[in-house]
């Protein structure tokens, strides 16, 4: 789960040796919004994908909170490939106001 965290936390274009590893900014969201939710859960689909290799069939969505309309939610769904078996596997991410990203099983 850190992993994750981590690779959500970091912003494309910041990391010399691998250019596109990360995410966007959040705050790319809130200037776009709504389209910008698109490309987030595009953005963070694509680097799950090319640089978690123990997920596969990642899916993103975007989940309104009716609390906190500030909070941008996704829930990340994907299967953990373990050397026998796909276990199905849920996490949820929270970006809060200065775009940190937190994710919960």
């Amino acid at each position: 789960m850190n992993t994750l965290q981590n690779m959500l936390n970091s912003r494309l274009d910041h990391a010399p040796a691998q250019m596109d590893y990360g995410i966007p900014e959040p705050s790319e969201v809130a200037y776009s919004y709504p389209d910008g939710l698109g490309r987030m859960q595009r953005s963070i689909r694509t680097c799950l994908e090319k640089y978690e290799p123990r997920l596969t069939s990642v899916n993103v969505m975007h989940v309104e909170s009716e609390e906190d309309k500030f909070t941008l939610r996704f829930q990340i769904t994907a299967q953990l490939a373990t050397s026998k078996e796909r276990i199905p596997v849920c996490f949820d991410t929270l970006v809060d106001s200065s775009g940190n990203i937190q994710v919960k099983t």
